[in-house]
C-alpha cells in the first residue's frame, strides 16, 4: 500500500506555486510603513494576490536602503508563509526593489475625488 502522496499522485504544490507567483516579479505601492518596527505593507497592483503584503526591512534587495515610505512604488516577489504561526499560509513580499525615479511621488499632495482625499 502506497502512503506517499506524491507517489499516488496526490501532492499539490504550495498555493504560491500554483498561482504561478514563484519566479515573477510584482509591482505595488507601499501602503504603511512603520519606521521604528522597520515593517510595512505593499498594494500589489496584480488584485489576483488579494489584498495588501507584508513586508520586512529585511526583505528590501538594496542593504543601502534604510526602509520604506508611504507612496514608494516597489516592484517586488512573492513568497508563502510556512512557518507554523498564526501568518502560516499568508503572502509576504520579498526581494523589494524602489522603482527608480518613482520613491514617494505621492507623499507631497493629497488627490481629491468628489471630495475625499484618497492619497497623502
Amino acid at each position: 500500500q502506497v502512503t506517499n502522496w506524491a507517489a499516488r499522485g496526490l501532492w499539490l504544490p504550495s498555493p504560491a506555486f500554483r498561482m504561478g507567483e514563484r519566479g515573477r516579479q510584482y509591482a505595488g505601492l507601499v501602503t504603511t510603513w512603520v519606521e521604528e518596527k522597520g515593517y510595512g505593507f505593499i498594494s500589489p497592483s496584480d488584485s489576483k494576490l488579494g489584498g495588501d503584503l507584508f513586508v520586512h526591512i529585511d526583505a528590501i534587495r538594496d542593504r543601502g536602503v534604510q526602509g520604506l515610505k508611504r507612496g514608494d512604488r516597489v516592484k517586488f516577489d512573492v513568497e508563502l508563509n510556512t512557518n507554523p504561526t498564526k501568518n502560516s499560509g499568508k503572502k509576504f513580499a520579498v526581494n523589494v526593489e524602489i522603482d527608480r525615479g518613482k520613491r514617494g511621488c505621492w507623499q507631497t499632495w493629497d488627490v481629491k475625488i468628489h471630495g475625499a482625499t484618497v492619497a497623502r
